[in-house]
């Protein structure tokens, strides 16, 4: 059977003057839509969420929907809904301009006349037997209105368009919000028990509504979730507005735009930044001595013996060029100043080998750590080159910054952790990363800090991470 929600598309296109094109991934998009209509979704589901990137036709796929049902079923009954009530507005001005066309008579030649006023549809005359259309911003009143119709057949339902909007993602009180009013005013407002919804938005967090929906009511919802870049794709879907190269650039300088709004997997932005399922493994040193390049040490440091006292951390990388980096040893504890200068010492000695001589090491440049590079000069007589580490040299000032910064590279597998039972210290550096949120909420994260200086070390010196392929390397990187 022809799409009827493509055939739409398609004639309105010619018909209206303004031609379009439908891509490979529209075709997935009119199936999931023509199934939602015809009430034939996978599974027996009702509803319908389709996660599509910015700019890919969502707001255009969603009116035409409209459209198209009520050209069918005159009397159907909709509620649009979007972020804003001036954008759900926008969309019910639009439609009935499309419903009032020379070019939709033509289509539909028994169409009634439509009338009503700027955010609200009414058909033949506001007779009982016509259809509606309401649009509402999230939050707004939905008194004396409903949506979907008592029968069998298709009888409208309820449209979400984009109901967070990009820059509210983050604030749980907007995620919050969305969520009660979609459970305790939205869903109410359905005239039948079987009035479908469609919700056709980017995702935006992991506890965005999609990402509630996924959780709280799954027997209900099948989603279509389509990413800009596919695995293994050798182009993005839709080339003419979102290129291959704008989809690198934009990876490379906010993973998290790109993950959630374009690939559909929202990446959480505090307690996750950094998952755990993202770190790869080396175990034979043999191979990884043979590929590491270089050598550097990273210290955040602090004064404070004692339990109350914050850590001091100590990691050794090694740099395999701007292609991997592994972390080779680490030591951690809680050091007054006159015992963390001798661990300092004892540790680059460990690492200083002949024929594999470490570069540098670099001390983040405040608190103890300013107090630390003073000295340096003792160091430098002791054969150990310690270098001032400054934020703003590689990168952002922030400690959230620099973990965003960072996670790509985690992301693609490029940072290989040890797993050997002389690195009994890993798990607990792995727990720190997970925990590691942005409202500096974790009680410790000096790991995380020496983490990210290397990892920004190694991007600003040797380009690293350009080589990477995305969640690509084996687990074990030492059995290739």
């Amino acid at each position: 059977m022809p799409s009827l929600v493509k055939w739409y598309f398609l004639v309105k296109g010619g018909l209206s003057g303004e031609p379009r094109l439908a891509r490979p991934f529209h075709e997935r998009v009119f199936a999931g839509l023509d199934g939602w209509l015809l009430g034939k979704l996978p599974g027996g589901k009702l509803h319908l969420a389709i996660c599509l990137p910015p700019r890919h036709s969502k707001t255009t796929l969603a009116r035409d929907t409209v459209e198209c049902s009520l050209g069918l079923w005159p009397d159907s009954d909709f509620i649009y809904v979007s972020y804003s009530a001036q954008l759900a507005v926008d969309q019910t001005v639009k439609i009935r301009r499309s419903l009032e066309s020379g070019w939709f008579r033509e289509i539909f030649p028994a169409f009634p006349p439509a009338g009503g006023r700027r955010d609200w549809i009414c058909l033949g005359e506001d007779s009982p037997a016509g259809g509606h259309v309401l649009g509402v911003g999230v939050g707004g009143s939905l008194t004396g209105f409903g949506a979907g119709r008592k029968r069998d057949w298709f009888g409208g339902g309820i449209v979400i368009d984009d109901p967070l909007k990009a820059d509210a993602a983050r604030s749980a009180a907007a995620r919050r919000r969305l969520r009660e009013w979609f459970t305790g005013t939205l869903l109410s407002r359905r005239n039948h028990d079987r009035t479908p919804i469609l919700l056709i938005a980017q995702r935006l967090h992991p506890e965005d509504l999609a990402g509630h929906l996924k959780l709280a009511m799954p027997e209900q919802w099948h989603f279509l979730e389509i990413p800009v870049l596919a695995p293994e794709a050798a182009d993005t879907i839709w080339p003419e507005t979102f290129s291959l190269e704008s989809a690198r650039r934009l990876r490379e300088a906010d993973p998290f735009a790109f993950y959630s709004q374009y690939q559909q997997e929202p990446i959480r932005p505090g307690g996750s930044l950094i998952k755990e399922d993202w770190w790869r493994f080396w175990s034979d040193p043999g191979p990884v001595e043979r590929a590491v390049e270089a050598k550097i040490i990273t210290a955040d440091t602090a004064y404070g013996a004692g339990e109350a006292g914050d850590y001091s951390v100590f990691q050794c990388w090694g740099f395999e060029g701007g292609r991997r980096m592994y972390l080779l040893d680490q030591i951690r504890g809680r050091w007054g100043f006159e015992e963390l200068v001798p661990a300092a010492a004892a540790f680059w000695e460990k690492h200083n080998r002949p024929g594999r001589p470490l570069a540098r090491m670099y001390i983040e440049n405040r608190a103890s750590g300013q107090s630390l590079v003073q000295q340096y000069q003792l160091f430098r007589e002791r054969g150990i080159n310690a270098f001032p580490w400054n934020a703003l040299d590689y990168g952002p000032a922030d400690k959230v910054g620099r973990v965003k910064e960072s996670v790509l590279a985690i992301y693609n597998g490029q940072v290989i952790l040890p797993d050997h039972p002389e690195a009994a210290w890993v798990d607990d550096f792995i727990a720190e990363c997970s925990a590691f949120s942005e409202d500096l909420s974790q009680a410790h994260d000096d790991q995380v800090d020496a983490l990210t200086m290397a990892v920004l070390i190694w991007r600003g010196v040797l380009g690293g991470g350009k080589e990477g392929k995305v969640n690509g390397g084996d687990k074990d990187p030492s059995k290739k």
